[in-house]
C-alpha cells in the first residue's frame, strides 16, 4: 500500500483530504485507527467477496461485560436520492441488512455471531432525504436504533477528538510503527513465558533481537510441544504424550504427533457453529494423549449431536480422527515387534539420525538438475549416515522432485512440487519398509493374527 502523505490545518482542508481518499485508503488509514483510538478492539478489514456487507469489524464490550460487535460500511461518495429509487442507496441498505442477518466467524472467541451495531461512514454528504428514507427503510425491520450514519462533517470531529495526529501523516506513521512494534513484542513475551522463559531471558532476548543485526536461529521447541493453532489474538501451545512423540512412520497417517495436531485442528473447526456441545468438546481437546482423547470422543456421544451426527457435514475431522485411530493400532503393532526383537531403541535412533540428514538432502536436491534421484545411506552403528558409494546391502532412497503431473486441456503439463517435509516423511516410510523387510514384519503379524 503506498505512504500518503496528509497536512491540515482548518475544516476544510480536512474535508478535502477525506474526498481524496479511496475506499481502501478509507478503511485502512482513517477507520480502522479511528475505531482502535476510540477503545474498540480487534478491528479487522472485512472487506471482499464473503464481506456480507461488513467491511470492517471490531468489538467493545457493554456496561454487562458481554461483548457487542460493530460492522461498518464504508462509501466515499455523496448519497442523496431515495431508497426507493436510487439504486446505490438500495445496495447501501442491502449491505446494512446483511451485516445484521449474516453471521460471520470470530476467530478471537472461536464462535460465529452476530453484528449488534451497524455504522455507514461516509467521506461525502448525505441530504437530509436520503437519512430520512434510509432510516424509514431501516425503521420498518426495526434496525432503526442500530445504524449510526457518520458523514464528512462528524467523521472530522471524531477524527479531531480520538485520532488527531492523522493531519499530519509523518507523525501517524511513526506513531502506528511504534503500536505495530510494541504489540509484536507483547506477543513474543508472552510465547516465551508460556515455554518457560523467565523474566530476565525475555529482557535479554527482546534487546537483542531489537538491537542486534543478527538474524535469529530456531532450534527445536521445547520437547512434546508444539503449535496446535494461531491467531493474531492468541496462540494454543499444545502437548502430546511422549510415547507418541517419536519418530515411527505409519502407513496409515505418518507421525502419530502430527495427524494429531491435524486432528484436534479438524475437531476444533467442526465446533464453531454448536454452542451447546463446546464444554464437552472442550474436555476432549485437553487430552494430551491420543488413546484418552479417542476414548472421550467415543464416550461423550457427541457422534449424536450437530455437526458429528452428519458425516458429511464434518467429514474432514471424521476422516483425521480414523485416520488418528488407524494410525495408534499400526504403531502398536510395530513397536511390539520391534521390542520383542529388543530393537525399538535402535530404530528411534535410526529415524532420528536421519532427521539429521534434512539439510544435506535439501542441498541435494536443490544443486541436482534431474527430475529424480538417489540417495544412498549406510547403517553406521546407531545412525544412518548418507554415503556416496552405492553399496547393495545399504538402504537406498530413491527421491522424486515432483510428487505428480497432470495433463489438461490443451496439452498443458502442471508439476506439483514436494516440499522438503514431504521428502523426509517419504524417506520415514522407506526406513520403515527397509526395516520391515530386513526383520521379517510380515511374518510376524501373521503368527500375531494365529494366536
Amino acid at each position: 500500500m503506498k505512504t500518503n502523505s496528509y497536512s491540515a490545518t482548518n475544516h476544510s482542508e480536512k474535508v478535502k483530504i477525506l474526498k481524496g481518499l479511496n475506499e481502501s485508503e478509507l478503511r485502512r488509514e482513517v477507520i480502522i485507527p479511528l475505531l482502535s483510538k476510540m477503545g474498540y478492539k480487534s478491528s479487522i478489514e472485512y472487506h471482499g467477496v464473503n464481506e456480507k456487507g461488513k467491511d470492517i469489524i471490531c468489538y467493545d464490550y457493554n456496561k454487562l461485560d458481554e461483548i457487542d460487535y460493530l460492522s461498518v460500511v464504508a462509501k466515499t461518495t455523496d448519497i442523496s436520492g431515495d431508497v426507493s429509487t436510487d439504486r446505490s442507496l438500495r445496495e447501501m441498505i442491502y449491505q446494512v441488512e446483511q451485516s445484521f442477518n449474516t453471521r460471520f466467524d470470530d476467530i478471537y472467541s472461536m464462535k460465529r455471531v452476530f453484528i449488534n451495531e451497524v455504522w455507514i461512514v461516509t467521506t461525502g454528504r448525505m441530504t437530509s432525504g436520503a437519512q430520512e428514507s434510509v432510516i424509514d427503510h431501516l425503521r420498518k425491520n426495526n434496525l432503526d436504533k442500530r445504524v449510526k450514519i457518520i458523514q464528512d462533517d462528524r467523521l472530522v470531529d471524531l477524527i479531531d477528538r480520538h485520532y488527531e495526529t492523522f493531519w499530519n501523516m509523518s507523525s501517524a506513521t511513526k506513531e502506528s510503527v511504534i503500536i505495530q512494534r510494541d504489540r509484536l513484542i507483547l506477543y513474543m513475551e508472552k510465547l516465551l513465558r508460556e515455554f518457560g522463559a523467565d523474566k530476565s531471558t525475555i529482557e535479554t532476548i527482546k534487546n537483542e533481537l531489537l538491537n542486534s543485526s543478527r538474524e535469529p536461529i530456531i532450534l527445536q521447541p521445547k520437547e512434546g510441544y508444539s503449535i496446535n493453532s494461531a491467531s493474531a489474538y492468541f496462540i494454543n501451545i499444545t502437548s502430546i504424550d511422549p510415547q507418541f512423540d517419536e519418530l515411527i512412520y505409519s502407513y496409515a497417517c505418518g507421525f502419530i504427533k502430527d495427524q494429531f495436531t491435524r486432528t484436534k485442528k479438524e475437531f476444533r473447526y467442526a465446533l464453531h457453529d454448536i454452542e451447546e456441545v463446546m464444554y464437552k468438546a472442550e474436555k476432549i481437546l485437553e487430552n494430551d494423549n491420543p488413546i484418552k482423547f479417542i476414548e472421550a470422543f467415543d464416550t461423550s456421544h457427541l457422534n449424536r449431536d450437530y455437526p458429528f451426527h452428519n458425516n458429511y457435514s464434518s467429514s474432514d475431522f471424521f476422516n483425521a480422527f480414523s485416520a488418528l485411530s488407524e494410525g495408534i493400532d499400526d504403531i502398536k503393532s510395530f513397536k511390539n515387534f520391534l521390542s520383542e526383537l529388543k530393537l525399538l531403541e535402535w530404530y528411534k535412533s535410526l529415524a532420528s539420525s536421519l532427521n539429521n540428514n534434512k539439510t544435506e538432502i535439501e542441498r541435494r536436491l536443490d544443486s541436482s538438475t534431474e527430475p529424480e534421484i538417489t540417495i544412498q545411506f549406510s547403517i553406521d552403528s546407531d545412525n544412518l549416515k548418507i554415503i556416496d558409494q552405492i553399496i547393495s546391502d545399504d538402504i537406498k532412497f530413491t527421491v522424486r522432485k515432483n510428487k505428480f503431473k497432470i495433463t489438461r486441456r490443451f496439452d498443458q503439463e502442471y508439476t506439483n512440487q514436494l516440499t522438503i517435509d514431504e521428502l523426509m516423511d517419504f524417506a520415514h516410510l522407506q526406513l520403515r519398509e527397509y526395516i520391515e523387510k530386513s526383520f521379517n514384519y510380515q511374518n510376524w503379524q501373521e503368527k500375531q493374527m494365529e494366536k
